[in-house]
């Protein structure tokens, strides 16, 4: 008798419930997905990038044989995993060669701007134009002309993030004009999340009052610039809805430290309808409303400032 070494795998005489836990499982990552492509082949000879590829997690496990190619589904890969792009063209190369229906299931995407300098000012005009979304006013006058844009490749996107890790100590005015202008023209998303290193060492006895006076989070680089700018303001406008459904949160992890503004809906569905009652004062983990953070650490505005 000929026998099927398909279904005499262990795995595919499991459960079907408990087949697609570990599909799920295999599908998805603690890290955030670098650079991915569809050719292993694909860079940008442009911006060759300090930070290698994430290999395609258990993708390879689909064309092991003909059961798990037509039980397992993508939809984990792409809707829980945060995919990360050093460049514009990186990110539109991989997200208009998916098939739409898979392009649309990603939900979060990370901009890495731990590698931008004076040498690749065109990485960052290029992130710029790729983060500016179209209004229907001005969808209508480019009319048949193809938007380059993240929104509109990657549709179903809910959470942007910005990783400013590495940037050198001495703050600079060009660094938060690049936060400003790839967060002006952002909107409708449910969380925006900025990660940096954590300068609060280099404050050494100024620590304290500086964390009193400007809040808990002090990024290497953009230290009082950003704060003063309104960098907060930036981000929250990112976000859809009014300021009283917005929620802020804190948190540091080894040297890097994050401030994510969300809905509150998005905030309730991450924590299990939790209470914002972790202190506003806490410098290591918080969170609170925006309205209450704004009244607690009130943010500058530069607005008639130049910044080029």
């Amino acid at each position: 008798m000929k026998v099927n070494n398909q279904k005499s795998s262990p795995l595919t005489r499991l459960p079907g419930e408990i087949r697609n836990q570990i599909y799920s499982l295999v599908l998805s990552s603690t890290t955030p997905i670098t650079n991915p492509s569809i050719s292993s082949s694909v860079d940008d000879p442009d911006m060759p990038s300090l930070h290698k590829r994430i290999p395609v997690l258990g993708v390879p496990l689909i064309r092991t044989c003909k059961i798990f190619y037509n039980e397992i589904s993508l939809h984990p890969l792409f809707a829980h995993n945060v995919f990360r792009f050093t460049t514009r063209t990186l990110a539109h190369q991989f997200l208009m060669a998916l098939p739409k229906e898979y392009a649309a299931l990603i939900r979060d995407v990370e901009v890495d701007l731990r590698d931008v300098s004076d040498a690749h000012a065109f990485v960052e005009r290029g992130w710029i134009e790729y983060l500016a979304w179209e209004t229907d006013s001005q969808a209508r006058l480019v009319n048949e002309i193809q938007v380059n844009e993240l929104h509109v490749d990657a549709s179903g996107l809910k959470t942007l993030r910005l990783n400013i890790e590495g940037w050198s100590k001495s703050e600079s005015l060009r660094r938060v004009a690049l936060l400003r202008d790839v967060l002006k023209n952002t909107y409708d998303l449910e969380r925006v999340v900025v990660t940096g290193t954590d300068g609060s060492a280099l404050l050494a006895g100024a620590r304290a009052k500086y964390l009193q006076q400007w809040g808990p989070v002090v990024f290497v680089g953009v230290m009082r610039f950003a704060r003063l700018a309104g960098m907060i303001s930036w981000m929250a406008d990112c976000v859809r809805g009014g300021a009283e459904r917005k929620v802020i949160r804190w948190s540091q992890e080894g040297r890097a430290v994050s401030i994510e503004i969300m809905t509150r809906q998005f905030f309730d569905t991450q924590t299990g309808f939790a209470q914002l009652g972790i202190e506003s004062t806490d410098h290591t983990a918080g969170n609170c409303s925006l309205e209450t953070y704004e009244e607690r650490w009130q943010s500058g505005r530069w607005a008639n400032v130049p910044m080029n």
